[in-house]
């Protein structure tokens, strides 16, 4: 993953439908993240984010796929909290016809690196697929601007339960 994101000149992030606050939370870390680095970077998702996760919005744009929304034209898509292009819906079935150069992998569930990435970064026993980004930052030894910081904390935040679920451990809580 580290090798792509620094030959890769475009990038386009997506999620699975209804997008939760893992998904919303790491595409904003990655997004901003990408940019940091002088690299072209979009959003689009089979849905928009949730009413209550509007406030991400407010400085990383979202897109929602959509009649008259034509597909990004980038070097790699990265699908962050999900592993397959089926969890897109429509979106998906609409890359599969469009296939770009890459189909990238960001995720924390059991069997991602089984997924339609052809390269992944799956760990099964992190918090949430924002804490994978956050270790991106730490590999390209970027700082983490204010907006990125909050993705990474809500990401944790939505799939640790408040850090209340047993996926809470000294590492998340140091993150």
């Amino acid at each position: 993953v580290l090798d792509l994101i620094r030959s890769a000149r475009s990038f386009w992030l997506s999620g699975h439908e209804n997008p939760d606050g893992d998904c919303i939370g790491a595409q904003v870390a990655l997004y901003h993240l990408l940019r940091q680095l002088g690299k072209e970077v979009v959003i689009l998702n089979p849905d928009p984010p949730a009413p209550s996760l509007d406030f991400a919005a407010q400085q990383t744009p979202f897109g929602a796929w959509g009649s008259g929304v034509a597909l990004p034209a980038t070097d790699a898509l990265v699908l962050l909290d999900c592993a397959w292009l089926s969890r897109l819906g429509s979106l998906g079935e609409a890359v599969k016809t469009r296939r770009p150069r890459h189909i990238v992998v960001l995720d924390h569930h059991v069997g991602s690196d089984q997924g339609d990435g052809d390269v992944n970064y799956v760990d099964a026993a992190a918090p949430s697929t924002g804490s994978l980004v956050y270790r991106l930052y730490q590999a390209l030894r970027q700082p983490l601007s204010r907006v990125a910081a909050e993705g990474v904390f809500l990401s944790l935040v939505s799939d640790t339960g408040w850090f209340r679920y047993g996926n809470t451990n000294p590492q998340t809580l140091a993150i």
